[in-house]
């Protein structure tokens, strides 16, 4: 499942098998000649699922903790002083001066360092298993897993204070096996195992389901927003797109190499999207596709971002590139070269 990450309003992360895309309107410097380089040969051993923005800091989410660059992706350190360990990280989210984390079994941490330390920040939530977290500017949500792995308790998880407290959010929302959120002004949305994407206009206090078009609503992987546009992947189907806030989806890039959408990334006009062969990209709106994968010899992508002009993906590699199968070969966070 797919989690979503609102960084001042932005949609800026995808997760592999539970998250992000990632809107931004920094253009990517131009590459030259030698496509994608590997930033991370030391630090990284396990999958990257998530990236985030943390002031002058880019973070990455893996299954093992996290990782901070301050030099725009150039080296990488551990930055895991308060998780658990091996903390699964699974989503990113900026809320006032506040980075905040959702991982898998271990809830929700708070940063107010700008990722060099973190704090739990639990209190109410009953569903460790958080797969999302996103922001409207004021409240948290955090979205769980219900049922699944002896789990009770799942659904949507609101907080009005910064993550001191947490409530549970879910009435109306039918499958409480949350694997993505995203906002878009007032509206709030979760994506689900099996029962498609929900709407909340009242602060997640009520929920809607909003299918009409989405001819495949199972295993949505990712939401995210871009240009008051709404955007839906769903696992092996492609993505979807809504122009009304969800009231109805059509189908969007039909030339899409491949159907498996890890994860969504735009600048300007360019459209970026990360599979299980690596990034294709468009520059007509989603029209037609071209590779661009030159220098990327790990093509299982699993998360994209853009910061600081740069494009950048997080990847684990397997024997043959296609979504959950194969043994893991190994792992990096790449970026194109300017």
């Amino acid at each position: 499942m797919k989690h979503l990450v609102l960084i001042a309003g932005t949609l800026i992360a995808a997760v592999l098998y539970g998250g992000c895309g990632n809107p931004t309107a920094n253009p990517i410097t131009p590459v030259a000649s030698g496509g994608w380089s590997r930033m991370d040969s030391v630090h990284t051993s396990a999958p990257v699922n998530t990236f985030a923005s943390a002031g002058p800091n880019l973070v990455a989410g893996c299954v093992n903790g996290v990782l901070l660059s301050s030099d725009n992706g150039t080296t990488w350190v551990t930055v895991d002083s308060g998780l658990p360990a091996n903390a699964w990280v699974t989503g990113f989210i900026v809320l006032g001066n506040n980075l905040y984390l959702s991982s898998q079994g271990n809830g929700v941490y708070v940063s107010t360092n700008n990722g060099v330390s973190w704090t739990s920040a639990n209190s109410g939530v009953r569903n460790r298993f958080v797969q999302s977290i996103t922001t409207d500017g004021t409240n948290l949500y955090a979205g769980t897993w219900g049922g699944l792995w002896g789990t009770t308790g799942g659904g949507v998880f609101r907080s009005s204070d910064g993550g001191k407290n947490w409530v549970e959010a879910n009435v109306g929302l039918t499958d409480t096996n949350v694997t993505a959120l995203t906002t878009s002004g007032t509206n709030i949305f979760a994506g689900t195992m099996s029962g498609g994407v929900f709407r909340s206009t009242d602060g997640g206090a009520h929920w809607n389901p909003v299918n009409i078009g989405l001819t495949y609503n199972w295993g949505i992987q990712a939401l995210l927003v871009n240009g008051g546009n709404l955007y839906v992947s769903c696992v092996s189907y492609g993505l979807y797109v809504s122009t009304n806030y969800g009231s109805s989806w059509s189908s969007f890039g039909s030339g899409l190499p491949s159907k498996y959408v890890n994860s969504v990334a735009f600048s300007a006009s360019d459209i970026f999207v990360g599979s299980g062969i690596g990034v294709s990209r468009s520059t007509d709106g989603g029209n037609t596709w071209s590779s661009y994968n030159t220098g990327l010899s790990d093509t299982l992508v699993s998360s994209l971002t853009v910061f600081g002009g740069y494009l950048f993906a997080g990847n684990y590699a397997q024997t043959v590139p296609r979504l959950y199968q194969g043994p893991l070969l190994s792992f990096g966070i790449w970026r194109r070269s300017p």
